[in-house]
């Protein structure tokens, strides 16, 4: 059980979880709903095999024991094995045991000799990647050799039409840090994600592409495929025109500052306690006291007192009292609902929590603008979906709540899930590309990892009770992760773990996305939950890193524009821009090009169409737009800026809702503007096209 700094400094307790389990009826019913289906075949490995689940994982973990009647060989269980297949270098041939391990009791290998296995694990008539080592056979005890980093082969080459190009991706490989990507006849790209924006293309085009996984020195067989590019909603790139373009390029900043949906958050009780004044300026200034970047709070609303029946009037209103503050702070806010603060898991009946969900829908629809996302919540110990004494974590009961939830919120926002588990019984193929950002309920479930970089598998988060492997199921949210809300927390291992050092803690959370992570943390020293900067990453140097990596980072890397256009004439802009950041835009946002008259401040805007979730973390786009400039625009000097607001009316035009650019110079705090530092001269005079569109900038 877990306390948090609520405990020490208000009346409420919320849960900053770490159980893992299921309740015995739960886990019984999954398991018996999992014996009677079949296991899909990844439609992106098509190879098959005796027992459908297509190309193991490589084995490892290699080791040799001496035995008194020779030498034990042994390699950790491949889960989905059917066997294994050995072979020592030259000794020609090889065997094929059914369990990870074999007795070696050649007499012609001696105690000293330097001896070389593959062995593979098999899924039938399926090899898995050969795992190669080379051993110096022990005169006693155990010895492990050196293991080659596994790169598979990356998979699964597709390409999807986005705004101003096409998203062309494929299977993250585990353990690699990057991929190597290249067009035939062009040059090599190095991407830290596996994606890459392809902006030199039109529809209909075949194009033949290179990918290889990479690890430092080590390099995968590379995947060699040819696409198609397809035709779908994708905005046509403008041709800029052949002169008058302006160049600008900009610096990078590595200043901490706030923007909306990301980063680390702080917590309150939800809604609002009642002796709490709504109407004080100053009710929020301890949370901007001790971080100023913050700008999302969970929410934690218990539900405790509605166990056996409907939530009251009064507690809805004051949700709706709590989101308008929300809403004049200028925060948005994660909710979680529960029905109490133990490992026991006193929850409510199946039909009472889909009442209470009916009852909370019209509140969470009319306040779904400063809704960042939602935790599933309501299933056993602290919401966390395990231990139900109602039997909600079954998995039916499970799926019937999880679609109730994504019903009762808008289209546009997304439900977190605790434990991969779920999400991968819920939907077995991890979420793609052209799926992304659809509506559908799969793209709308993300995940929170509440134990993060515990030595217990961050707290049972990768335990897939048989079903699954971890790597398969880190592999899965590695995915999965790119297009949807990742979130997380630290609980007490995380002290005693080598994993909590600075190093790992950035790795994983680059490897996961993740957009926000808990501001409270656990003091062994007292055994309280303070909240504020983690001493561990304070120390080891990285917080102002971690702070700066959550979620989106936006930079500005070059720009060119028309330098002159005459009214009703039409103006081109290209730029290019870097998602530095860990995670990416999950909620959606404009893209808005600003033209104003510098000498009256009259604004015009161009509405571009261009989705920036689709600006993936550790990617480089190229966007292109062009609009018509009215007739009626007055001549003079115009400066030219970005906007990226919120998409809500309740919240377009606020700065504190609007995306802020990495860079030197370019934010206007009164605005919600990003400059790019160029102007753009209206006369009537000017050369150039009229424009023929009908995308004018208002």
């Amino acid at each position: 059980m877990r306390i948090s700094a609520w405990d020490f400094a208000l009346w409420y307790n919320y849960p900053v979880m770490w159980s893992r389990r299921f309740s015995l009826v739960g886990l019984t019913l999954l398991l018996a709903f999992l014996a009677a289906c079949s296991s899909p075949v990844n439609p992106s490995n098509p190879e098959g095999g005796a027992s459908g689940q297509g190309k193991p994982l490589r084995p490892s973990n290699f080791r040799v024991t001496k035995v008194t009647s020779g030498f034990q060989l042994q390699w950790d269980a491949v889960a989905g094995a059917t066997g294994y297949k050995l072979q020592r270098t030259g000794a020609g041939g090889s065997v094929s045991p059914a369990q990870p391990s074999y007795l070696e009791q050649d007499p012609s290998i001696k105690v000293g000799d330097k001896v070389e296995y593959s062995v593979w694990a098999q899924n039938g008539s399926i090899l898995s990647d050969a795992l190669t080592v080379t051993v110096t056979m022990p005169s006693s005890g155990t010895v492990t050799p050196p293991q080659p980093p596994s790169l598979a082969q990356p998979s699964n080459l597709r390409v999807s039409a986005v705004s101003g190009g096409f998203l062309i991706q494929w299977d993250a490989v585990s353990g690699a840090t990057g991929y190597k990507f290249q067009r035939t006849g062009g040059g090599v790209v190095s991407t830290s994600q596996p994606s890459f924006t392809e902006t030199n293309a039109k529809a209909g085009d075949k194009i033949e592409y290179s990918v290889w996984a990479t690890n430092g020195s080590t390099t995968s067989a590379a995947l060699v495929a040819t696409l198609t590019m397809p035709s779908g909603s994708s905005t046509p790139t403008p041709t800029p025109p052949s002169s008058g373009l302006v160049t600008t390029t900009y610096q990078p900043s590595d200043v901490v500052f706030p923007n909306p949906e990301r980063g680390f958050h702080d917590n309150v009780p939800f809604p609002f306690p009642q002796d709490w004044n709504l109407s004080d300026p100053n009710l929020f200034k301890w949370i901007h006291d001790r971080d100023s970047s913050i700008t999302v709070l969970r929410g934690m609303v218990r539900l405790d007192a509605y166990r056996n029946g409907s939530i009251d009037s009064d507690f809805l209103s004051r949700m709706n009292d709590s989101f308008a503050r929300i809403r004049q702070e200028g925060f948005k806010v994660m909710l979680r609902f529960m029905y109490n603060y133990d490992s026991g898991g006193n929850d409510a009946p199946l039909n009472t929590v889909l009442n209470h969900i009916s009852q909370l829908k019209p509140v969470l629809q009319n306040n779904a603008d400063v809704i960042v996302s939602m935790q599933a919540g309501f299933i056993g110990a602290w919401g966390e979906w395990h231990n139900s004494l109602n039997g909600l974590d079954s998995f039916s009961n499970k799926q019937t709540i999880l679609n109730a939830i994504l019903g009762a919120l808008p289209s546009s926002r997304m439900v977190q899930i605790r434990y991969p588990l779920d999400t991968m019984q819920l939907y077995p193929s991890a979420l793609t590309a052209g799926q992304a950002f659809s509506g559908s309920n799969q793209s709308r479930v993300g995940g929170h990892i509440d134990c993060f970089l515990n030595p217990d598998q961050d707290g049972g988060t990768w335990d897939g009770m048989g079903q699954f492997s971890s790597l398969q199921m880190q592999s899965y949210m590695q995915q999965t992760s790119q297009y949807t809300v990742m979130s997380g927390e630290t609980c007490e291992g995380f002290w005693n773990s080598d994993r909590g050092a600075c190093p790992t803690a950035m790795s994983e959370l680059q490897k996961y996305h993740f957009d926000m992570f808990n501001n409270v943390y656990y003091d062994p020293g007292s055994g309280n939950w303070p909240a504020g900067d983690n001493p561990r990453w304070v120390s080891g140097g990285c917080m102002d890193t971690i702070k700066r990596k959550l979620g989106y980072r936006l930079q500005l890397n070059q720009s060119q524009l028309s330098g002159q256009v005459r009214p009703g004439g039409e103006f081109y802009l290209s730029f290019t821009v870097s998602n530095v950041g860990w995670g990416n835009l999950f909620n959606p946002r404009k893209l808005e090009v600003i033209l104003r008259h510098k000498a009256s401040g009259k604004v015009y805007r161009l509405s571009t169409g261009i989705d920036p979730r689709t600006w993936l973390s550790g990617s480089t786009t190229t966007v292109a737009v062009s609009g018509g400039v009215p007739t009626s625009a007055p001549t003079g000097d115009y400066d030219v800026l970005l906007n990226l607001p919120d998409v809500a009316g309740a919240l377009y035009g606020r700065s504190a809702y609007s995306v802020r650019l990495a860079n030197q110079n370019v934010w206007e705090s009164s605005t919600g503007f990003n400059s790019l530092l160029q102007t753009v001269n209206i006369n009537t005079s000017a050369s150039g096209n009229a424009y023929s569109g009908s995308n004018w900038f208002q």
